[in-house]
């Protein structure tokens, strides 16, 4: 609701002031003069009284009578005063000051037209494709470059420098012999111990499965190989504390097959730390749980023990 409050403020100019004071000074007068005319009065009603009519009090000359025209003086002195509170009021300047207060209006109601349009449904948005699987840590297997062949000896053959002389008598009809050639046997190769570790073989150890494999010892190597990489990829479990601190990298495992295709003598050659060696460690130990054993190595188709080097590559995503 609206509330509205009016105030009139009175302006005053100079003239007006002096006009005010003289207003004032007119009122003064008039009330002296009415004092005096209020004594008249007594003087005249005690002229009147027979007891003080021969008084000292009440006789007056009436050439030094001073209110003789006191009347029309008064009336005069009123219709001036009259005059002035009508110049006054009419120079008052009056201005009105309006005050709002408490002033709220409340909007109108926009009334809007819609559109005849006819309906359409919404069309839904493509169903988002979930999201796809995170990633396992990578492990990367490096393979070890395949080792030379080394080619059997060839028997040594000796041919004595001077043939054997005959000193007997001479026979024109005898058959002379051609010379007799020195043959020596084929030295035997050296047995190597049993329990001797070799770095490289004729046939390095392969990872079981693969024997089947139809192919020369190379696909079958390879088929090894892709075994050995989806053996430690199913199994291994990249370490929390390796995952939180970001620590990847390289970790290269040692450890010896037998001839009977065990897995022995694991160590750790080289890791970035935060458990991954263990880790890969841990990979290894399992093989010796595997149904089937590796294959061993072979030196001139004999079984050997090998020193295989495995490295395991850790990544992060």
């Amino acid at each position: 609701m609206n509330t509205l409050f009016a105030m009139s403020t009175l302006i005053l100019s100079g003239g007006q002031v002096v006009l005010g004071l003289a207003a004032v000074g007119v009122a003064i007068y008039l009330g002296i003069f009415a004092t005096k005319t209020y004594f008249n009065q007594q003087t005249d009603r005690m002229r009147t009284n027979p007891v003080h009519s021969t008084s000292s009090l009440v006789r007056k000359y009436e050439a030094v009578d001073l209110h003789k025209h006191g009347r029309n003086i008064k009336l005069a002195g009123f219709a001036a005063a009259m005059a002035a509170v009508f110049i006054l009021f009419a120079w008052t300047q009056f201005t009105s000051e309006q005050v709002l207060a408490d002033l709220f209006v409340e909007p109108e109601p926009i009334e809007m037209e819609m559109p005849n349009t006819a309906h359409e449904k919404p069309k839904m948005p493509p169903a988002l494709p979930p999201p796809p699987p995170k990633p396992s840590p990578v492990v990367k297997v490096v393979d070890k470059p395949e080792p030379p062949k080394v080619e059997p000896l060839e028997p040594t053959v000796e041919v004595s420098p001077t043939p054997s002389t005959y000193t007997g008598p001479t026979d024109p009809n005898a058959v002379t012999l051609p010379p007799v050639i020195a043959i020596e046997p084929e030295p035997e190769e050296p047995e190597s111990k049993t329990d001797d570790i070799v770095l490289v073989a004729e046939q390095m150890p392969r990872f079981p499965g693969c024997e089947d494999q139809a192919g020369d010892n190379a696909a079958k190597k390879t088929c090894a190989d892709q075994k050995l990489l989806n053996f430690i990829y199913n199994n291994i479990k990249y370490p929390t504390m390796a995952r939180e601190n970001g620590i990847e990298g390289i970790v290269v495992i040692s450890f010896v097959i037998n001839k009977d295709g065990s897995v022995v003598d694991i160590k750790i050659a080289r890791e970035p730390g935060g458990g991954l060696g263990k880790e890969a460690a841990r990979i290894v130990k399992l093989m010796n749980k595997m149904p089937t054993k590796w294959t061993p190595g072979k030196q001139r188709g004999k079984p050997v023990r090998v020193r295989y080097n495995l490295p395991v590559k850790f990544r992060l995503n």
